[in-house]
């Protein structure tokens, strides 16, 4: 029977550097899409299977026949690993830096990887797809371009009436 990889997701993504810069230059989406490439380009490489888990909601499914991807939604990624460490032990790899996680494994016979040694097996392009590479300096962040819309469409400041009105609300 192959191993199964149960990699923490998040994890990963900030102990690899170039994803971090990914993350810094382009936002969290497209730095999770190239780690899951990434990891898909490893499940390939090594004839393994491979479940990324991830804390809170993302696109679940499969990015390839040996890489699927999982949501937490109200859990935490940290449990669902534990649980797959204590129902599967032996069968897996453990890919996280968490301690917790880490010793759930270890007494489950799971074999550990420290999220640091996983992604430097990752092979990762400088910023896939051949897009260039963003300036050093930061001034090409194309993620936080919603973020500026948003904040300038919010007002500015609140009226008198309602500082009054919070000022009641809170004992002021």
């Amino acid at each position: 029977m192959n191993r199964i990889y149960v990699i923490d997701g998040y994890n990963v993504l900030h102990a690899a550097t170039e994803l971090k810069r990914t993350l810094d230059a382009f936002g969290i989406e497209r730095a999770r899409g190239d780690l899951m490439n990434a990891i898909a380009t490893f499940a390939e490489r090594k004839k393994c299977d491979c479940i990324v888990v991830f804390d809170g909601v993302v696109n679940e499914g499969n990015l390839s026949s040996r890489v699927r991807a999982l949501s937490s939604h109200t859990r935490s990624a940290d449990d669902i690993i534990r649980e797959h460490a204590r129902e599967s032990g032996r069968n897996l790899v453990v890919v996280s830096s968490d301690l917790e996680i880490m010793g759930t494994a270890r007494a489950n016979m799971a074999m550990v990887v420290s999220s640091r040694d996983f992604a430097s097996e990752l092979t990762l392009g400088t910023h896939s797809k051949g897009l260039a590479a963003p300036p050093r300096d930061g001034s090409a962040r194309p993620h936080r371009i919603a973020e500026i819309r948003e904040r300038s469409e919010k007002p500015n400041a609140l009226s008198e009436d309602e500082v009054d009105e919070w000022k009641k609300l809170f004992g002021m």
